[in-house]
């Protein structure tokens, strides 16, 4: 029992070490405020409706993208779209209360 905690604690004693020397710095960092840094992101998604949402809709898929850009000031800048699609709709008389008798 008393071997197995020195190794325990031995291994404890390197990893708090290892942790510690990661976060040293060097002289050779170098700051992320010095550069402008684009990013550009893209994500699918598929959904499948629950609840109340499962009667008025089925399975839909979503595609989007965004750039954004941090600054030397540390500003972020994003713009985000995305396409949502799908072939089920199982109500379609959703918006029926918003047509009139000329369209």
């Amino acid at each position: 029992m008393l071997k197995v905690r020195n190794i325990f604690l031995l291994f404890y004693c390197l990893a708090c070490y290892q942790i510690t020397w990661s976060q040293n710095k060097s002289k050779n960092n170098v700051l992320d405020s010095a550069f402008t840094i684009p990013m550009i992101t893209a994500n699918y998604g598929m959904q499948w409706p629950g609840a109340d949402m499962k009667e008025t809709f089925g399975m839909n898929s979503q595609l989007g993208g965004t750039f954004a850009i941090k600054n030397k000031k540390q500003w972020f800048y994003g713009i985000t779209g995305n396409f949502l699609w799908g072939r089920n709709v199982n109500k379609t008389d959703i918006l029926n209360h918003l047509k009139t008798s000329e369209g």
